[in-house]
């Protein structure tokens, strides 16, 4: 999934991702991992384009293509 989002927002959308799972965070690393027990989603800015990447990991295909789109 792809998320646009301004280029002057992007900081601030991940500084809000990070506050929001402060506790539910694994390693620092490109962008934000929220950890979700058994599922988990990848929040990554893209580097060229104003846009997110956002990757999701569930116990089926739709669950974590509605976890991605939440």
């Amino acid at each position: 999934t792809q998320v646009t989002c301004p280029w002057e927002h992007k900081g601030k959308v991940m500084r809000i991702l990070s506050e929001q799972y402060r506790e539910r965070r694994s390693k620092p690393i490109d962008g934000i991992k929220i950890d979700l027990g058994k599922e988990w989603v990848l929040v990554l800015p893209d580097a060229d384009r104003p846009l997110f990447h956002v990757f999701a990991e569930s116990v089926s295909t739709d669950q974590a293509q509605a976890l991605a789109e939440k």
